[in-house]
């Protein structure tokens, strides 16, 4: 199943990107994500891992995660597994430029 969602956010790449790869900023967008924790960082963020808590309804599950793609303020690809689901969640940046008239 492929899921695909397109918001708009008044704002620039860059700091839109800052809330996508700081965990502590993520949790507080992220409802359902009450722990995470970075388990090996790369300098190049592909292949970091990670592992999350994530709770819904009262019941909590680790999810274990690994960084697949990174480019600066524009995109960050994460492969997520744990017990019930394995799950590949990318977020793209584009910048829309407004034309005055």
């Amino acid at each position: 199943m492929r899921i695909s969602n397109v918001i708009e956010i008044r704002n620039t790449p860059e700091i839109v990107f800052s809330w996508l790869v700081d965990p502590r900023r993520a949790i507080q967008w992220m409802t359902s994500v009450s722990k995470t924790e970075i388990i090996e960082k790369t300098s190049d963020k592909i292949g970091t891992t990670f592992r999350e808590i994530v709770e819904e309804n009262g019941h909590e599950t680790e999810l274990r995660g690994i960084v697949t793609d990174f480019v600066l303020n524009k995109r960050i690809t994460f492969h997520l597994e744990g017990d019930f689901n394995v799950v590949d969640v990318s977020y793209s940046l584009e910048e829309k430029v407004v034309t005055l008239n």
